[in-house]
């Protein structure tokens, strides 16, 4: 395995390089995972340039003529600036990871295939990374720019990796020149990313040309040939010394005497700037962070910390425009009485004099530049000095790259340390439980942002409200209490509704539009793939970006830089403030929200398994979990809209939530959506009806299932005639109730809708049946399973898996339930070893969609069977056990207890043939009173059978 190395140790001095570690440890990761064992190997035994050359010199292509330039020979535009490349790394980063000779390695890996074909792809990248040779002297003396630089070369190392892994996805060439245009793609995407780092780069080398080019003599010498400061009055300062007014600071507002916690984050602080070394240096950091998240009040806590340990001047200058930074220069040089400063705060006089004071005096100092918006008058203002500190606030990260040397963003309070800053604040002798319960919602409902935190004490405080009454009046009114700032104008005179206005008005449009979006779904764990969908043709308009890799990485950058959304780098997950959500759609027009909705429901509706005819979805479960979350918070915005934008989105989810046994939570969408659609005889409430009828059927519920499913096919008959698909599926659909209900001639009249329905399908073509005859044929089994007629049944299951097959795959979940009922048929007949080899294999399907479906649990219990049948009954009942465990936790979703009763009265038989009579007999005692519960009045009609306690559950799975 390749080794991930570990950062330096604080104690030699230099601070730590987690950010380049973390991106070093990202680039391994790639290579474990998209390598095998033998080229891993070969990271290790080829680990320099000139080991890579020395391997590529003995490769002969096959093609190859005699007086054709080697391979080696054309790699020379690559190789060459890529060499350089790595020694400048090396030098900017101190200490280096160990095993960054592995670019070689990967150079050399899958040589004969990989080269040629990327050769002009590669000469290309050489003309790009020669850029970076001509500001190695100004990386040499800014070491934190290896950030940047380790920025490129995981770029390059992750291309190369995916390129092998391809290479050995697609062995036959055939195969992969079919394929190739994907790897081309992702070069030009990659070669896009490491354009727009090197434009980056080449701006903040030509900033920092301008400030080290100037030597303090320098300076001092244009300042006089400009007449900005008179020789006299400079050279009589200098040699008078400075006045006696030390220690002095400019700190805005006195200490806060409420300040809450944060002891890691100035901890952080501290070993950076605080570190001892043997001579004097000049460091700085930056706090980055959404507004209101409270750096400003961390850096000014700092600030008293270093007042009481003797720093001798602090000064703070507020970002926030040009007047307030000219102003703070003013402020700063009347402070420090510099000779020449200037009443005028538009005038630049005071700002060199206090940047010469920075760079000349011997005094300890520390400057906080608070705030930050625009980065171009910022670096205008940076200290060029050899010593003291600089902090720095702002919203945008790229200042802890530049020009700061390192940060680290500021996050929420968790919900404990958010409740105890609320309780603090409000500042109570006592509180009951129900006061700190209280505190504890309101801190989770803030999100733990520190400065809606304590706005909201404050607000409880000015009120004299119980923190409990105050919830809920939050919960009424939040949009008024946004605004207030009663409480904390000493130190925040912005608003929660407005501290991210300024942030949100200068966004671009499509990152404007983007945060639109998420401000409509949930605030964790937003997968970045949703904004990737495969059919990019539905978009509305000025969402085109998502079509686009590089239009879409830039607008989530600007998020991203803005610090109004955050990302897990390793998962490509986004995270926003809730607070941010909800101001941000505050800001949007009406027409903005409506827009906004429209395009997150598009989206959502690209990223679920699409619904085909009713059909079940497809296989890929894992992202739609993973997008479930994002659909309930976007439902919270569905009321007032026009159901026929969401219609498609909800049926799609509502098919998801069923197959995933969810039927509670399918239940409730549905009651929403059905409530919202106004049309009560009109297609989409013909859809959502079908939908919630085929939920109650599945658990069990035939007359609310008739409830719903008769007027819907009703309505679908009426519009469309009995030759429609949709009608097709309604049949279907009806027929599933008619079979569980199990009344007399029930299955009978269940075929003759199945063959209806076939028949509709069959009449529209292979459009439309190669997709959906697997459903009626699978049905067709169940129903003459019951019939006794097991010939039957098999060859209905097989033409099931057939059409399934064809259409979703081998392996997909309809060729497990093919098993499934093949194996009840043989079970049937006796022939155990045979059904069990089928269960195995439909548990193989059922397992890796999901663990705890009731189709699962059945098939563990069939299996059980087997063993009891075999006389295996200890392993039966553990089997059984287990699965009893499973159904009772899934019992709340279900509704009832069918399920529970089903396996307990199984668990009952196996525990009477080993012979515990008596713990059978209890077990068998309440599974027959939850079936008594359930079948009302058939239950004394019903006999005491397993089929009798299979009917409280879907047919599907008996």
């Amino acid at each position: 395995m390749l080794g991930v190395p570990t950062p330096a140790s604080p104690d030699d001095g230099t601070p730590p390089l987690d950010y380049c570690h973390t991106k070093w440890a990202e680039a391994i990761a790639i290579c474990e995972e998209k390598l095998n064992e033998s080229e891993r190997a070969n990271l290790k035994s080829i680990q320099t340039f000139e080991d890579c050359k020395q391997n590529i010199s003995m490769i002969r292509m096959p093609t190859a003529q005699p007086t054709e330039p080697t391979l080696l020979h054309k790699l020379a535009p690559i190789f060459s600036p890529l060499s350089s490349f790595v020694s400048l790394l090396t030098v900017c980063l101190s200490p280096i990871p160990r095993e960054i000779g592995l670019i070689w390695g990967l150079a050399a890996g899958r040589t004969e295939t990989l080269l040629p074909q990327t050769i002009e792809m590669l000469q290309e990248l050489g003309h790009d990374l020669e850029i970076f040779q001509l500001y190695g002297e100004i990386w040499r003396s800014n070491p934190r720019v290896g950030d940047e630089l380790m920025n490129v070369f995981v770029e390059i190392i992750m291309f190369w990796a995916h390129s092998i892994h391809f290479l050995n996805r697609n062995r036959r060439a055939s195969s992969a020149q079919r394929s190739w245009h994907n790897v081309e793609k992702q070069f030009e995407n990659t070669l896009k990313r490491i354009r727009k780092r090197t434009e980056q780069i080449k701006e903040k080398a030509n900033a920092m040309a301008q400030v080290q080019g100037y030597s303090q003599a320098d300076l001092l010498k244009e300042l006089d040939r400009l007449g900005l400061l008179p020789s006299t009055a400079t050279h009589a300062w200098l040699a008078n010394g400075e006045p006696d007014i030390f220690p002095c600071n400019n700190l805005p507002v006195a200490r806060n005497a409420n300040f809450f916690g944060r002891r890691q984050e100035l901890d952080t602080i501290s070993k950076h700037l605080d570190y001892p070394t043997s001579t004097g240096s000049f460091r700085s950091f930056a706090l980055y962070g959404t507004g209101g998240i409270g750096k400003t009040q961390i850096a000014l806590a700092y600030a008293y910390q270093q007042k009481d340990s003797g720093t001798q001047a602090i000064l703070w200058f507020n970002c926030e425009t040009g007047q307030s930074l000219a102003q703070s220069f003013r402020d700063v040089a009347s402070l420090l009485h510099l000779e020449g400063a200037n009443d005028d705060e538009t005038n630049e006089q005071n700002k060199i004099l206090v940047l010469a004071w920075l760079r000349r005096t011997n005094r300890t100092w520390l400057c906080i530049f608070d705030n930050v918006e625009d980065l171009d008058l910022f670096r205008n203002a940076w200290p060029a000095a050899d010593s003291g500190k600089a902090l720095v606030t702002s919203r945008k990260d790229i200042v802890s790259i530049d020009p700061a040397a390192g940060g680290m963003e500021i996050e929420v309070f968790d919900n404990s340390s958010g409740r105890d800053l609320i309780l603090q604040h409000v500042a109570r002798n006592t509180y009951d439980e129900s006061e700190i319960q209280a505190a504890s919602q309101l801190a989770t409902r803030l999100g733990g942002l520190a400065l809606a935190l304590v706005i909201m004490s404050s607000q409880i405080r000015l009120r004299k409200s119980s923190i409990t009454a105050f919830v809920q009046l939050y919960e009424k009114y939040s949009n008024k209490l946004n605004k207030e700032v009663q409480g904390v104008k000493s130190y925040y005179n912005l608003s929660l509704a407005t501290c991210w206005k300024t942030t949100f008005d200068y966004l671009t449009p499509p990152a404007s539009r983007l945060l639109g979006i998420i401000a409509h779904l949930g605030p964790d764990a937003l997968p970045e793939e949703l904004f990737h969908p495969a059919d990019s043709s539905r978009l509305p308009e000025g969402m085109e970006f998502c079509s686009d890799d590089w239009e879409l990485s830039e607008a989530l950058n600007e998020l991203l830089s803005s610090s109004l959304i955050r990302k897990h780098p390793a998962e490509n997950l986004l995270f926003v403030h809730r607070l941010i959500q909800e101001e941000f759609r505050n800001c949007l027009d009406a027409d903005g929200r409506h827009d906004s909705f429209v395009a997150a429901s598009i989206l959502l509706n690209e990223a679920f398994p699409k619904l085909i005819l009713g059909g079940r979805t497809t296989n890929s479960g894992r992202k739609a979990k993973e997008n479930l979350i994002h659909f309930y918070r976007f439902l919270l915005h569905v009321a007032g809209k026009k159901m026929n934008r969401t219609s498609s989105t909800l049926l799609t989810i509502s098919r998801y939530l069923m197959e995933s046994g969810a039927c509670l939570e399918e239940i409730q969408l549905m009651e929403v959506a059905m409530s919202l659609c106004e049309d009560k005889e009109g297609e989409t409430y013909a859809l959502l009806a079908n939908s919630r009828g085929e939920m109650e059927c599945q658990r069990a519920h035939c007359d609310e299932a008739y409830k719903y499913m008769t007027p819907s096919l009703a309505i679908m008959r009426r519009i469309y005639g009995d030759s429609h698909p949709e009608v097709g599926n309604g049949f279907n659909n009806y027929a599933n109730i008619i079979i569980q209900d199990l009344k007399e001639g029930a299955c009978e009249k269940a075929i003759d809708y199945y063959q209806k329905a076939l028949d509709i399908f069959t009449l529209n073509g292979p459009e439309i049946y190669t997709k959906i005859l697997h459903i009626p044929h699978i049905n067709l089994a169940a129903s003459y399973q019951v019939l006794q007629q097991y010939d039957k049944s098999i060859e209905h299951a097989e033409q099931s898996r057939k059409w399934a097959v064809a259409f979703l795959g081998e392996g997909c979940h309809f060729d497990g339930v093919a098993d499934y009922h093949v194996g009840n048929s043989l079970f049937s007949q006796g022939r155990y070893d045979e059904a069990e080899r089928h269960w195995l294999r439909a548990l193989g399907v059922f397992n890796r969609e999901n663990e705890t479906h009731p189709t699962t649990n059945s098939t563990r219990m069939k299996l059980a069977m087997i063993k009891m049948k075999r006389g295996e009954f200890d392993e039966a009942i553990l089997m059984l056990q287990k699965v009893l465990v499973i159904t009772k936790l899934k019992q709340p979703s279900k509704g009832d207890n069918g399920e529970v009763a089903r396996v307990q009265r199984k668990l009952a038989e196996a525990l009477e043939l080993k012979g515990d009579l008596l713990e059978a007999t209890r077990l068998k005692v309440e599974a027959e009173a939850m079936r008594r519960e359930i079948q009302g009045q058939r239950f004394h009609e019903l006999p005491d059978s397993d089929l009798s306690y299979a009917m409280m559950n879907f047919h599907a799975f008996w």
